[in-house]
């Protein structure tokens, strides 16, 4: 015990080295920052139908957002199955209007029979407008 080993000289680590400069790369963006964000700042609750979902409705609902949250482009939406059917506000699509700012291009995607998902794009921002179970009625007009 009172014996004191050396460690022998290639067994002792070498110096880190390091990259120069010039083949040194930084990252200053993270994979995050070039996704899609989802807002739910102009949800129209008076709308929301999500308890009312039936069969795979709302697993479809997640999923879609979920794609949506993993896109970079608008394009990405097609590639990923994301319907982009722009909303005129008539009839009762009016109401899903409320509280938009003016000119919002709303869009729709279809869940599975009536079931929609409504939003629209700003920037790298898809704020989500409502999820209904329901089929809209576009004869009707209110006034």
């Amino acid at each position: 015990m009172g014996k004191k080993y050396r460690i022998p000289q290639y067994f002792q680590p070498k110096k880190k080295a390091l990259l120069p400069e010039s083949l040194a790369e930084t990252r200053s963006e993270d994979k995050e920052s070039s996704l899609f964000s989802i807002s739910y700042a102009f949800y129209n609750d008076k709308m929301c139908e999500i308890k009312h979902l039936e069969k795979n409705c709302g697993r479809e609902a997640l999923r879609v957002l979920r794609l949506i949250g993993q896109s970079k482009t608008e394009k990405d939406f097609e590639q990923f199955g994301v319907d982009k059917k722009d909303v005129k506000e008539e009839g009762s699509y009016r109401e899903l209007f409320n509280g938009l700012p003016e000119f919002t291009n709303l869009l729709e995607h279809k869940l599975q029979s009536t079931a929609r998902l409504f939003y629209f794009v700003s920037q790298k921002i898809v704020c989500l407008v409502a999820i209904t179970n329901s089929h809209i009625e576009t004869k009707k007009v209110k006034r």
